[in-house]
């Protein structure tokens, strides 16, 4: 008897904390992509990755985000710079975020796929094992289908299911940056959200630091001094040369404790004494 699996899925976590759009299942019939099965029983498929490939990723159902190797980021133009490997820290662990313009599995193309680019030790030895290994298949794109797993065929069949998953990163940062409302209202307490300010950082952007996109009047920053299109080098002596060192840097700050920020404003460098403190 052949062994198929079914797999709907539902992605609860994500539907209740991020609040996904869902879109009209008008859908094309299911599409058959073959795959290889590895001896370690993980599943390996060859994609493309903004036109370019093919690529052989592992096809993994429990992982919540996308992840694309450093080579594989920069051979496809994802990158222009180089990503941060697997390091200590929670922010070293989420990679460099970024999102593929197009991806295409057999006949499947799917767009706007958020994805963060890292060079994960597992698949590092997995590639030492079983040959070029480019990364992990996960949530962010087979979150839009509803899946059967033939692994006699050695198969997998894709049908449209009108679920049009959001940018995980994005969210996370909306929630963590979000301005203090009425204490009446939800409570989020995380670092970032005690120094009243948002950054960002474009991936086309080569120069030093972050730049400051909002201060928010009477927060930490605000007081401070910090303006908007300020650009942010240093927190505590710590660099910030991109959105995640800036939040791995932040968080290791105690609130009430003043630490001095390196900032670049014009072509003047100032350092401000900047104290988070608690939210509401």
């Amino acid at each position: 008897m052949r062994r198929i699996v079914t797999v709907i899925l539902t992605a609860w976590f994500f539907i209740v904390a991020a609040g996904p759009r869902l879109v009209a299942d008008d859908s094309p019939p299911p599409r058959t992509v073959p795959f290889e099965l590895l001896p370690s029983k993980h599943m390996a498929v060859r994609v493309k990755i903004n036109g370019k490939g093919p690529y052989r990723l592992i096809f993994d159902t429990g992982a919540p985000m996308m992840l694309v190797s450093t080579r594989a980021a920069k051979e496809s133009g994802l990158v222009k710079r180089e990503a941060r490997s697997f390091g200590a820290g929670l922010f070293n662990f989420m990679g460099e975020p970024t999102t593929i313009k197009e991806f295409e599995l057999g006949e499947l193309k799917a767009e706007n796929i958020a994805t963060v680019v890292m060079d994960h030790p597992t698949v590092k030895v997995m590639e030492e094992l079983f040959g070029r290994i480019d990364g992990i298949v996960g949530f962010p794109f087979f979150a839009r289908y509803q899946m059967t797993i033939d692994y006699q065929a050695k198969t997998m069949s894709f049908k449209p299911v009108g679920f049009q998953p959001v940018n995980i990163f994005d969210a996370l940062m909306n929630i963590m940056m979000a301005e203090p409302k009425a204490r009446n209202s939800p409570k989020i307490l995380a670092p970032l959200g005690q120094w009243g300010m948002t950054v960002e950082k474009s991936a086309d952007d080569e120069e030093p630091g972050v730049e400051v996109r909002r201060v928010f009047t009477g927060g930490p920053a605000d007081e401070a001094g910090v303006r908007v299109n300020d650009r942010i080098l240093t927190v505590d002596g710590r660099w910030t040369d991109s959105v995640v060192d800036f939040y791995e840097a932040a968080a290791q700050i105690k609130v009430g404790k003043s630490v001095p920020v390196k900032l670049r404003r014009g072509n003047e460098i100032k350092t401000l004494k900047l104290t988070p403190r608690h939210g509401l």
